[in-house]
């Protein structure tokens, strides 16, 4: 039998599934890790051919199916009478041939009655039977399209490539698809379609020999590993369609041609396309819809040719960033006649009812492999009620929105004009909403996903659209020249950020060399702090809640990768500034990392789970000599540049210093606030002089009785330093700003 399995799915089942039912969102059966991954942001997500908008009415589903299966019996009454072999599905003329792609399809089609007695011994046997089924299909559906239509995008072909069990060539791994699917306008011929790519993709098929539970999980996994290389190469997809196909029988092929059929007449959106995102073949690029600020609803078109960030991940927001400009080129984009870009845009999914984890920078093979592993997903997701806006959940804590992060930063510092351009000063933006038959609907979980029950609800997270655009644009972190330009970008990033923090009551809770830029301009250079998807309101968040892991592997704090209940602070980020500066003192400042000496100890920081890399960082921070001889003695291997070297080990030197040993509270070893480890050696409830005055009591509870003796509970420095996050803050921004002034004389020399 031909069976559309669920392309994804959270639990195993022995129940023969319903045949026609495509997927769920979430990944298939996977065991839950130290790092727990909440899902994906639309991967693999299909619709149902369920979904009346999809089957269209019954007459132009029949006559292709009562045709098909004419022609199948026909062919089956030809091959039972005279042993009659087809391999292929054309003509004498090398014209499609219905009766022959018939014969080419009837040992998939009819197995009990052609000599196949037995099932597939190898699913590579029914690679050719199946694309000639499809091929045929088609053919009966292209006679039901009118000739007007045929040249249009509002109906299409289905067709298979020629070539099967193939690695695309714009694929970025080795991983083969047993058979890809792509669309042609209706005009085009029905014939099987060379140089198969994922850009060209529409669908991917896994076929199995036979039904067993664990073919038809594998096969899941496998389609799943597959759209990764869809979204890369497919900048306007939304969701991606995948098939689980075997043996046919009657019933179930029946319900194989409404879904082929449905997909040669639906709308473009429900294959997967955004159609927001509109090509503009008279001028060679792309329009693409952005809501407008004043209303969210009349969107705003800029034009765009390039993407700096792709949606290449397994998990995460799947996010997108576009160069574009609002103003319409008046002649065809070429290289010779560029845009020029004046905004970038940023497209991403964002999750409700969750807190989301930040998985972009997993490794590929380590999620894949977990995929495989039999097991079950612990997450309870929490799909919201119809009624409920976005905006709603987001002022209720259940969405948490970059949009309104950036829009809250604008209002407050947009009038200090100290701080502009060292943050993203937002345009447009919005939730987008996509076209449908009953005019414009809000993109999200619940139009993608149709006639999900709530087991399968639980299973799969919520997602809504987000699409907005900003300014400035920068260049990454890489592309600063010198150790003293570098300085100069991070100083303003990090004064921009303790300014958010103080005024705007925002953390950002991700500082990489991913979130900070470099903006050249007619004044010179500064910097620039971007990417707020991490960032929370701090005024707005329980203090009662438990702080997240969120970050950037090597970037970390050494609690966050512990998944530390200390509540996360300013000082966070800036010990993530350190690590960023000990990345580029190591590896050099535009150096490519990616050939870096694996002996290097920085680069254990990256290597094993959160809780060993914390570990790793505790004992090579532990102490000032440590930090010399295990981090700061590698700086410079890797940069010609002396000089540059030997600022970046100055600041690092005196961002360890004054983050872990700070002065202000006593020498080492005589206080608790010093260090990466717990302090054994100190009970924070009976530290404190009471003639002094104070009893730590905004550290700890205290209990006044005296006849009641104080638990004893070891000193954690870095719960002890918590209370002093604004006073080290500065300090540090102090250190960082007389490094920057330096740093800004020796570039004005340089000129």
């Amino acid at each position: 039998m031909a069976n559309i399995q669920k392309a994804t799915s959270g639990s195993s089942s022995d129940k023969e599934p319903a045949p026609y039912i495509v997927n769920l969102a979430n990944p298939p059966k996977k065991a839950p890790r130290k790092t727990n991954k909440s899902g994906s942001a639309a991967l693999l997500t299909m619709l149902s051919p369920e979904t009346p908008n999809l089957l269209n009415e019954h007459r132009r589903f029949s006559k292709p199916w009562l045709r098909v299966e004419k022609c199948l019996d026909e062919a089956n009454r030809l091959s039972t009478a005279g042993n009659i072999q087809q391999s292929d599905c054309t003509d004498a003329d090398g014209n499609f041939s219905p009766a022959s792609a018939a014969l080419a399809a009837l040992p998939w089609t009819r197995p009990a009655t052609y000599k196949q007695k037995k099932p597939f011994e190898s699913e590579r046997q029914i690679y050719a039977h199946m694309s000639a089924f499809i091929l045929l299909v088609s053919h009966y559906v292209k006679q039901e399209i009118p000739a007007a239509q045929r040249d249009t995008d509002e109906c299409r072909l289905i067709l298979p490539f020629e070539k099967t069990d193939i690695n695309p060539s714009d694929a970025d791994d080795d991983t083969r698809v047993d058979l890809i699917l792509r669309t042609r306008r209706a005009g085009h011929k029905v014939k099987l379609q060379p140089n198969p790519s994922y850009a060209g993709t529409f669908c991917v098929a896994e076929i199995k020999s036979n039904s067993s539970t664990k073919n038809l999980n594998d096969a899941r996994i496998q389609l799943f590993d597959y759209s990764r290389n869809i979204y890369a190469n497919q900048h306007d997809r939304r969701f991606v369609w995948g098939l689980t196909c075997y043996i046919t029988d009657a019933t179930k092929r029946r319900e194989f041609i409404r879904l082929l059929v449905g997909w040669s007449l639906c709308r473009k959106g429900q294959l997967g396309f955004d159609e927001t995102i509109v090509p503009c073949p008279d001028i060679q690029c792309q329009a693409i819809h952005v809501p407008s600020g004043s209303d969210p609803e009349v969107p705003v078109l800029y034009y765009w040719t390039d993407v700096i960030m792709v949606a290449d991940k397994l998990f995460g927001r799947h996010c997108r960033c576009f160069l574009a400009t609002l103003n319409r080129p008046k002649a065809p984009v070429s290289a010779e006649n560029p845009i020029v870009p004046s905004v970038v845009i940023k497209d991403s999914w964002t999750v409700c009812g969750t807190s989301e984890e930040d998985d972009e920078n997993s490794d590929l093979e380590a999620d894949v492999e977990e995929l495989r592993i039999d097991g079950t997903i612990e997450s309870s997701f929490v799909w919201p009620s119809p009624r409920l806006a976005p905006e709603t959940l987001v002022n209720s804590g259940e969405v948490r929105s970059e949009l309104n992060i950036l829009d809250k930063i604008n209002k407050v510092l947009g009038s200090n004009t100290e701080y502009n351009g060292l943050y993203p000063t937002l345009l447009n933006g919005g939730w987008v909403r996509q076209p449908s038959h009953t005019g414009q609907v809000l993109d999200c979980a619940r139009e993608i996903l149709f006639g999900l029950n709530d087991e399968q609800k639980a299973k799969t997270p919520f997602y809504f659209h987000v699409r907005y655009a900003m300014e400035p644009i920068g260049e990454p972190l890489n592309t600063a020249r010198s150790a003293s330009e570098l300085i100069v970008v991070l100083y303003d990033a990090m004064r921009c950020h303790k300014a958010i923090s103080d005024e705007c009551s925002i953390l950002h809770r991700d500082i990489s060399d991913n979130n900070i830029l470099v903006v050249r301009n007619d004044s010179g250079i500064h910097g620039l702090l971007i990417d707020f998807d991490c960032a929370f309101d701090r005024s707005a968040e329980s203090p009662h809640r438990r702080p997240e892991r969120t970050g950037t592997l090597p970037f970390m704090s050494i609690g966050n990768l512990a998944n530390s209940a200390i509540p996360r602070t300013m000082l966070d980020d800036w010990e993530s500034l350190l690590y960023l500066v000990c990345w580029y003192g190591t590896f050099g400042i535009n150096e490519n990392c990616e050939d870096r000496d694996c002996k290097h100890r920085i680069n254990q920081w990256c290597v094993g789970y959160e809780e060993e890399i914390a570990d790793q960082k505790r004992s090579d921070l532990s102490t000032t000599g440590n930090f010399y001889d295990s981090i700061v003695s590698d700086f410079g291997k890797h940069d010609s540049n002396i000089g540059d070297s030997k600022r970046l080990s100055s600041l690092a030197s005196y961002l360890h210093l004054e983050l872990f040993f700070n002065h202000q509270f006593g020498n080492v070893p005589k206080t608790p606030y010093h260090g990466t480890r717990i302090n054994r050696e100190y009970d924070i409830n009976s530290m404190f002089d009471e003639d002094d005055g104070y009893d730590g009591s905004d550290i700890t509870p205290v209990n006044n009785s005296k006849n009641t003796k104080k638990p004893s509970k070891p000193a954690d420095p870095f719960e002890m330093r918590v209370n002093e996050e604004q006073t080290i803050s500065q300090n540090l921004l102090d250190v960082l700003e007389r490094h920057a002034r330096r740093a800004r004389k020796e570039l004005q020399t340089a000129k």
